[in-house]
């Protein structure tokens, strides 16, 4: 059966980020207890959160103070986290999200495709990146909330 953009509405947890690299070695970007939450909704937009598990705080005692915190410590936090938001389609056996707001500036206005299978309450998320070290193919395994 092929993927539907309401096979997607809800809400998703991840299970596992994996990455296989060019030379066949698995790694864990976020590490190997990452956390993460994927939304779609009816509307067709969609939200995208990743985080290394227990970042250290920053040392500023309040949200609204976090721009004094020391750079290293922005750096860390900033390192560990990625989030963003927008609009989805689903074409061909994929899921493409196109980026409206972004932590990493350079995708915004960008599509980010995920070639998408559902297996049953699971959802995985594949797609390659290719570089001058090769081809690293990235996994993310989403469980239903």
């Amino acid at each position: 059966m092929a993927l539907r953009p309401e096979d997607l509405v809800g809400s998703w947890d991840l299970e596992a980020f994996e990455v296989e690299l060019a030379d066949g070695r698995q790694v864990f970007p976020m590490g190997a207890d990452a956390r993460g939450r994927l939304m779609y909704g009816a509307d067709g937009r969609m939200s995208a959160t990743l985080s290394v598990a227990d970042r250290a705080p920053l040392s500023v005692p309040r949200l609204e103070a976090f721009g004094r915190a020391p750079q290293s410590e922005k750096a860390t936090a900033f390192d560990s986290f990625l989030a963003y938001v927008g609009r989805y389609t689903v074409e061909a056996g994929a899921v493409v999200h196109h980026v409206e707001l972004a932590s990493v500036p350079n995708i915004v206005g960008a599509k980010q495709r995920r070639e998408a299978t559902l297996e049953h309450d699971h959802l995985i998320l594949r797609y390659a990146v290719h570089g001058d070290r090769g081809t690293r193919h990235n996994t993310l395994r989403w469980r239903r909330s």
